[in-house]
C-alpha cells in the first residue's frame, strides 16, 4: 500500500548563511531496516543576508501591499516610502518596486526606461502586470507560463548570495518558482540583458 503523510520537524539554527544536511528516512520491521533514503537539504539563515549599504533617502520603496516595507524593518534597512506612481520622482539611486505594486497602464509607461536611463536602479518584484512595451529597451513579451524549475544563469550576482542552483528546483507544497515569464526579446535585448543582471534566471522570470 501506499500512504502519504507530512513529516514535522524544528530546523537546527545554524552559524552561517548556507549550510548543508540530509534528512534521512529509514524503515524497520521486525528490528531490521527495510528501507533507506537519504534526501540532501539546505538549511538557509534569510536573516543573515547582507543589508544594503544605502542612505535612508536613497532606497526608495514603492509597495502599497506593504511586505518588502515590513521586511525592510525588520531587518533595519532605512528607506524612503513613494506613496503611489505618480509621485516618483526623475530620478533616484534605487528604487524598488513591491509585489503586484502596478497596474496595466503602470507597468507599460516609459517612466520606467526614463528613470533607469538617468541612472536609477530600478527592482522590480513579482507583478501580475509586469513591466513591457515602452517600458523597458527590449521587445520582452510577458508570457502565461509557470515553472518550478528555474536556473540562475549568474549566481554570483549579490541578489543570490548564499543560494545554489538547487535552491530552484520544486519548490515544497508545489510552489511556483516563477510565473509571467517573457518570451525571448528578437530585438534590443542583446547588450541590455548582457550589461543589465537584472534578469535572475534563464527564462527571464518576472522576479520573484
Amino acid at each position: 500500500m501506499a500512504e502519504q503523510f507530512e513529516i514535522a520537524l524544528d530546523l537546527p539554527r545554524v552559524d552561517k548563511r548556507r549550510a548543508a544536511g540530509q534528512l534521512v528516512l529509514v524503515a524497520s520491521r521486525g528490528g531490521k531496516q527495510v528501507f533507506r533514503d537519504v534526501k540532501p537539504l539546505v538549511v538557509i539563515d534569510p536573516n543573515d543576508a547582507a543589508r544594503p549599504r544605502l542612505a535612508t533617502g536613497d532606497l526608495l520603496v514603492l509597495d502599497p501591499q506593504g511586505s518588502v516595507k515590513a521586511r525592510l524593518a525588520a531587518r533595519g534597512v532605512g528607506f524612503t516610502e513613494v506613496a503611489n506612481f505618480a509621485a516618483l520622482p526623475a530620478k533616484a539611486r534605487v528604487l524598488l518596486v513591491g509585489a503586484n505594486a502596478l497596474t496595466a497602464e503602470q507597468s507599460t509607461s516609459p517612466k520606467w526606461l526614463e528613470m533607469a536611463a538617468e541612472g536609477t536602479r530600478v527592482i522590480v518584484l513579482e507583478q501580475a502586470h509586469p513591466l513591457h512595451y515602452q517600458a523597458i529597451p527590449a521587445d520582452l513579451e510577458p508570457t502565461n507560463y509557470v515553472g518550478r524549475v528555474a536556473f540562475s544563469e549568474n549566481l554570483e550576482h549579490p541578489a543570490f548570495a548564499g543560494l545554489g542552483q538547487e535552491d530552484f528546483f520544486t519548490w515544497s507544497k508545489d510552489h511556483i518558482v516563477y510565473r509571467n515569464v517573457y518570451k525571448k526579446a528578437a530585438k534590443g535585448c542583446a547588450r541590455w540583458c548582457s550589461a543589465n543582471r537584472n534578469w535572475p534566471a534563464r527564462r527571464w522570470p518576472n522576479a520573484r
